[in-house]
């Protein structure tokens, strides 16, 4: 899914969990639209579809400077 543009829009700027979320949908996969959790690396933020967690932006936009991202879909 890295191909997407979205996904990578969302490892190089701002609205993260939208684009991230978007890219899904377009994805074709299976998924329960109210049920998805996002991390980004170790940082969950998002459960069950509800409006993003209370993350550090600080810290995800740090993580998202290694060479290897990880956006898990939990």
């Amino acid at each position: 899914m890295f191909g997407s543009s979205l996904v990578k829009t969302a490892v190089y700027g701002a609205d993260r969990i939208g684009r991230i979320i978007a890219a899904i949908g377009r994805s074709g996969a299976d998924v329960n639209a109210g049920t998805i959790d996002v991390a980004i690396g170790s940082i969950q933020v998002l459960q069950n579809s509800q409006s993003p967690l209370s993350f550090s932006e600080k810290d995800v936009s740090n993580y998202m400077l290694n060479k290897d991202v990880t956006i898990s879909l939990i």
